[in-house]
């Protein structure tokens, strides 16, 4: 799982086990059919600062589950990233801007060397 460095003192082998931090690269996510950004850079992210020292295996299953149910870890403090990502983006309702159905009247100087089809 980690390295390890084995060193001496006073005689006696001291063995310190170093956890590597798990790495998810953008391939991996792809492979279990995460769509493309924004939601890859987020998943990476997420995985290196709350899961760096568990097993790939796990993450991955975890990873599948909120893809099959993001509306399930919306409200997750920490997975909830990822499924907001997930989540189809609700439309904005923009108000509609009517447009005038009748020409506003203006005045015109020098119409006479206007040509009709100006106006």
């Amino acid at each position: 799982m980690g390295e390890s460095n084995h060193f001496y003192h006073s005689n006696h082998l001291i063995i310190i086990k170093q956890m590597s931090k798990l790495i998810i690269t953008a391939k991996e996510l792809r492979a279990i059919s995460f769509p493309e950004s924004p939601v890859i850079p987020v998943a990476m992210d997420v995985v290196g600062k709350h899961f760096k020292h568990e097993k790939k295996e796990d993450i991955m299953e975890i990873l599948k589950a909120v893809l099959a149910s993001p509306l399930e870890y919306k409200n997750d403090a920490v997975l909830g990233m990822i499924a907001d990502k997930l989540l189809p983006k609700e439309e904005l309702g923009e108000p509609e801007i009517s447009l005038n159905t009748t020409g506003v009247h203006f005045n015109t100087f020098g119409a006479e060397h206007i040509e009709q089809g100006a106006f």
